[in-house]
């Protein structure tokens, strides 16, 4: 369980490493404000995954499951609203 929940983290801190590099490359390249969004939406989902290991602690599987129900949810709110636009 100790070695899962570090592998987790560790993933976590390349992924925030990763976010923090494309927000330099593309800083002059793409407009500040919803590059700054986008930057922050991910560092703070980052975060809240963290705090939900830790809370959730031995049910981590639920919180994996919980986030790929609510991603596939805005998924298909978007596809509809997107397709109104046509």
């Amino acid at each position: 369980d100790r070695v899962n929940k570090r592998n987790i983290l560790v993933i976590l801190a390349f992924f925030t490493a990763a976010v923090i590099g494309a927000f330099s490359l593309f800083r002059r390249a793409v407009d500040l404000v919803p590059l700054m969004i986008v930057t922050m939406m991910l560092l703070y989902g980052n975060a809240l995954y963290g705090v939900l290991f830790e809370v959730c602690k031995g049910y981590e599987y639920a919180v994996i499951l919980f986030a790929g129900a609510v991603s596939m949810l805005i998924a298909v709110g978007t596809k509809n609203v997107f397709e109104k636009f046509s």
